[in-house]
């Protein structure tokens, strides 16, 4: 299917994209890309309700991480010890074994947002933090859904 997909660049300048479904959908929770004709490199996700990000791979809607929160893409980004996390893809972060800057980083979840994720599987969602001086990770204070915090639709909080 052919569209003409309106974008604003960093300037304020408008343009329009000629362009055509992608052959792999590079877009997560049912978002629908396009891609450019001449630039397959360049495609534009249009996100589900309650979704967000350039692959659409935020969900804005939950509350609470289920099981240890592998698969949590929510937006919260503060620490035990109330620490704000830290953007995935900074500079300082480039040699961790986690960072926005793998491969792999948007399955992950990783990107350039400053979200608790759990890339490895540990007990919780986590985050690098800078602290001292130096970088490290702590957990994050969002709730569990399992242990009856929260509920998945937020209501009831």
């Amino acid at each position: 299917m052919d569209a003409r997909v309106a974008s604003v660049q960093p300037n304020g300048v408008s343009w329009l994209l000629c362009s055509t479904e992608c052959p792999r959908n590079k877009c997560f929770n049912g978002g629908q890309c396009s891609q450019a004709y001449y630039s397959p490199q360049l495609f534009i996700c249009q996100c589900r309700r309650g979704f967000s990000g350039k692959q659409c791979e935020t969900d804005t809607e939950v509350k609470c991480y289920q099981d240890a929160g592998v698969t949590y893409r929510g937006t919260w980004s503060t620490t035990k010890s109330g620490a704000q996390c830290l953007n995935w893809n900074m500079n300082g972060l480039r040699e961790w074994k986690f960072s926005g800057q793998r491969e792999d980083a948007a399955e992950l979840g990783l990107g350039n947002h400053n979200y608790c994720r759990n890339p490895d599987e540990d007990a919780k969602p986590w985050c690098y933090v800078y602290k001292g001086g130096k970088y490290s990770w702590e957990y994050c204070t969002v709730p569990s859904c399992s242990k009856g915090r929260c509920r998945e639709t937020g209501k009831g909080w």
